[in-house]
């Protein structure tokens, strides 16, 4: 709950799309870091791709859970 100029609470409403866009640009920023040290490290591409990635996992079924969560309450109000 949020509270509004007046003071009383009113509920936030965050959807799906909300929530998988945080995703898409949790997923594009993990990227642009990989290809950072790819680049201006020279370093080869696969050394720490796979580590990367799975770090990126774990957020994206937090969000897929939530997300879930979500729209199972409201398509049962």
């Amino acid at each position: 709950m949020r509270k509004d100029e007046n003071g009383k609470e009113k509920q936030v409403n965050i959807t799906g799309r909300t929530i998988w866009a945080a995703v898409l640009i949790i997923n594009v920023i993990l990227i642009l870091i990989k290809l950072f040290n790819v680049f201006y490290f020279n370093r080869p591409f696969g050394e720490e791709f796979d580590y990367t990635y799975f770090m990126s996992l774990f957020p994206i079924f937090f969000l897929f859970a939530v997300t879930a969560s979500s729209e199972k309450e409201k398509s049962e109000s």
